[in-house]
């Protein structure tokens, strides 16, 4: 799946953020690398984890319309899966 462009099957792209809890450990790294790598290949679009967590309206808004969302936290603390409130979830 394609952020940008079109499918391989010839249809629009969904709108596909992930979010990561970066945190202050080795792991919380990890967890914002491999976020990085997945914008970087065009899987999905990196957002603002903070700006959910501060209910930023604008944020949330796009949030809110994406297509899905992808949270990865770097432990099981889960500050990622907290911080985003049920908003930054999707079916």
């Amino acid at each position: 799946m394609r952020v940008t462009g079109e499918c391989a099957c010839g249809g629009k792209c969904k709108k596909v953020f992930v979010f990561a809890c970066s945190g202050g450990s080795d792991v919380g790294e990890l967890a914002d690398r491999a976020a990085r790598r997945l914008d970087r290949d065009g899987v999905a679009q990196m957002y603002c984890l903070a700006g959910i967590g501060g209910d930023v309206s604008g944020i949330v808004k796009t949030t809110e319309a994406a297509d899905a969302v992808l949270v990865i936290d770097g432990c099981s603390v889960n500050c990622g899966k907290k911080t985003s409130n049920g908003r930054a979830s999707s079916d």
